[in-house]
């Protein structure tokens, strides 16, 4: 596979979309095999929608630990739990964004270490953008670069998604309200589960589709 794709890997887990009359279906899959230039996906928990029929045109999007990527692509055949996808060489692969926003702005709890006291103090926060490395809270605390935060995120329908994060810079102020100062704080994940991590992907690419008004459909 050209060094320029992302890296796919086995068991990965995949956003897969294709454009029908202006309505976007999106499917989300695993990572079956990978050739060169080439993918196998397989069903992950919805059956394969029909719109994802040969010679489809699909963009085909994975979450990294640092960015989002979309590679263009075809399928090139389809059984009832695979997809065989053809990806696009003739130009490299889309980084749409390092995180993506996040509309619901669900509620975070978290716990801020104070290292020379060792002691922790709590606090709520929303989420305004989150990706695969970490995400962008937006909470009424200063923090300093590199200090630790324990955060727990509410996943619908799922139990919380909990990990260890380190403060990537400052917070920046964002406006102020009747006294009241909100921050903009950036932390990349430190120590995350992999299980934890692939329920991250899976809630990245709803905000995705949220975001984008995706309509998914299926058989």
């Amino acid at each position: 596979m050209p060094t320029r794709f992302p890296g796919f890997a086995k068991r990965q887990l995949v956003l897969i979309e294709t454009d029908v009359d202006g309505a976007i279906v999106a499917w989300r899959a695993i990572v079956d095999a990978v050739q060169t230039g080439r993918l196998v996906v397989a069903v992950h928990d919805d059956p394969v929608p029909r719109e994802l029929r040969e010679g489809a045109a699909v963009s085909i999007t994975t979450v990294t630990s640092t960015s989002v990527f979309t590679v263009d692509g075809a399928v090139t055949r389809r059984s009832d739990s695979t997809l065989a996808l053809a990806l696009r060489d003739d130009h490299a692969p889309m980084q749409r964004r390092q995180f993506v926003r996040v509309a619901a702005r669900p509620v975070v709890r978290c716990l801020l270490l104070d290292d020379r006291a060792n002691e922790f103090t709590p606090f709520d926060a929303y989420v305004h953008d989150i990706g695969g490395g970490g995400m962008a809270l937006e909470a009424d605390v200063i923090a300093p670069r590199d200090a630790t935060v324990v955060v727990s995120l509410a996943i619908p329908g799922d139990r919380p998604l909990v990990a260890i994060a380190t403060v990537l810079e400052h917070a920046s102020s964002r406006e102020r309200q009747e006294r009241h100062e909100e921050y903009l704080l950036h932390v990349g994940f430190s120590a995350i589960s992999e299980r934890d991590r692939e329920r991250l992907v899976r809630f990245v690419f709803t905000c995705m589709r949220e975001d984008r008004g995706t309509v998914v459909r299926r058989r």
